[in-house]
């Protein structure tokens, strides 16, 4: 049985950790965020955040909302790849796509403060230092108020397994280990 997945949630909430933890268990981890890089490089724009979001925007209305995971869904089958996690989606339309064909959808959340030290500590090329930047940013990614726009707040609200990243490492690792047998389970369950 193919196992489709798809994570969002807030910026530096434990996504990568949750695609990690995933990819050990022999699951095939894709970024949209690679995705729609990889669309930048081909027209010559700096993949840099500013531009990736204007790129993925772009996409949602010129080709619908589930152009990126449709893209991504392509390369895993011409591969052979079967069990699929798709990291991350940030429109409704992407969830509604993903639940289409089956798949459920993992929310990941942890407080402001603790996501924005994450986020210096990551140092992603293009990424501000400054604090009020990042509430600018992560406000934006959370809802950006419009249809085909960034709106990880609604993503969340659909979500299938919920998991909150506030404590350490070992702790979320445990979460982690809870909604894997709950994915599995239900994989057979089906």
């Amino acid at each position: 049985e193919n196992m489709l997945a798809g994570l969002s949630g807030r910026i530096c909430a434990g996504k990568g950790t949750v695609s990690d933890y995933l990819r050990e268990r022999r699951f095939n981890v894709y970024l949209t965020r690679e995705e729609i890089t990889e669309e930048a490089n081909r027209r010559g724009i700096e993949p840099i955040r500013e531009n990736l979001i204007s790129l993925g925007r772009e996409g949602w209305q010129k080709e619908g909302a589930s152009i990126w995971i449709r893209r991504i869904l392509e390369k895993a089958k011409v591969k052979g790849q079967k069990d699929i996690i798709i990291d991350a989606l940030r429109n409704p339309g992407e969830v509604e796509y993903l639940k289409s064909l089956y798949g459920v959808l993992i929310s990941v959340d942890a407080f402001q403060d603790l996501r924005y030290q994450r986020w210096l500590s990551r140092n992603r090329k293009g990424d501000s230092p400054s604090f009020e930047d990042f509430k600018r940013i992560d406000a934006l990614d959370f809802n950006e108020g419009t249809s085909l726009g960034y709106s990880v707040k609604d993503c969340m609200a659909m979500a299938d397994f919920y998991l909150v990243n506030n404590s350490t490492l070992e702790n979320f690792r445990a979460q982690l280990d809870q909604t894997y047998s709950e994915i599995m389970k239900g994989k057979v369950d089906k």
